[in-house]
């Protein structure tokens, strides 16, 4: 089949255009192939077909390996056929030889954006914005849509989150998979739920301060204090306030000063300087 709207001729001068440029506004599925390939001859019309029934919602983009030699090399293809999926600049799946077409939608299904995803989209975008109701409606009409769809769970959770609203916030973040519930921005979202529940009937910030004038060594006010800065962001002090606690009662509440500081660690990505500083200070402490 000749080059047509859903698939397209892909060499190192048009890579960047053709897959990498277009990938940030459809799914791009690129077929390593060769001549001689018997399982590539077998493949090529599988992925025509669904092309073209799939109609733009992803783009095949063909490249002979024979003759692209760099671009086959550059993205380490080491068998033939290989097809490379590509979203937003960036690979995100792949597959090795000639698939079943069951498994090959499967694999379109899970990468192309659904209507749910553009509602989703559009909520963020209100949001951002300061449009938060609006953002919001949209959000959940997403989520009635599509309730598997953990992004947009996520959003909602974190929604719910900043406003406050925690037993909403923790309602959206139970419903998640095991799986979904390990991605890092849900796992951040865990530790900012528990930071904001373990605060919710504690003392002020000012009164918590003024308990530690009096007596510098109470526990409770430490930690309490610490979730404060936690929650305002103010991170640094927070590690300060724990580090504090964990030198003079480390068995506070079963370590919860250690599991704490851990848990802004990974707040954090578990990177960084201020991450990379604490984390010496717990390590010497430690040890």
């Amino acid at each position: 089949m000749n080059d047509t709207t859903h698939i397209v001729t892909v060499t190192a001068e048009n890579f960047q255009q053709q897959v990498l440029d277009r990938s940030s506004k459809q799914l791009v599925l690129a077929d390593f192939w060769a001549s001689w390939c018997g399982p590539c001859q077998s493949l090529i019309p599988v992925l025509e077909k669904l092309a073209q029934e799939y109609a733009g919602k992803f783009l095949l983009a063909k490249i002979n390996s024979d003759e692209q030699q760099a671009l086959a090399q550059h993205f380490q293809v080491r068998s033939l056929p290989t097809v490379k999926f590509f979203k937003d600049g960036a690979m995100v799946d792949e597959f090795m030889g000639a698939q079943p077409e069951p498994v090959i939608r499967e694999m379109l299904d899970r990468h192309i954006d659904k209507e749910s995803d553009r509602v989703w989209h559009q909520a963020r975008q209100l949001i951002a914005a300061g449009q938060e109701e609006q953002g919001l409606e949209l959000l959940l009409a997403a989520h009635r849509e599509d309730p598997e769809n953990s992004r947009i769970t996520i959003d909602l959770a974190e929604f719910y989150l900043n406003r406050k609203e925690l037993d909403k916030a923790t309602e959206m973040l139970a419903t998640l998979s095991a799986e979904d519930r390990a991605k890092p921005e849900a796992a951040a979202l865990l530790i900012r739920t528990r930071l904001v529940a373990d605060t919710e009937n504690a003392p002020p910030e000012a009164a918590l301060e003024e308990t530690l004038q009096a007596n510098p060594r109470a526990s409770q006010a430490l930690y309490l204090l610490s979730l404060h800065k936690a929650c305002a962001e103010d991170y640094a002090a927070a590690m300060e306030l724990l580090l504090r606690l964990l030198k003079q009662d480390p068995g506070y509440s079963d370590g919860i000063a250690k599991k704490t500081l851990i848990d802004l660690f990974a707040l954090l990505g578990n990177e960084g300087e201020l991450v990379n500083t604490y984390r010496r200070k717990l390590a010497s402490l430690l040890h």
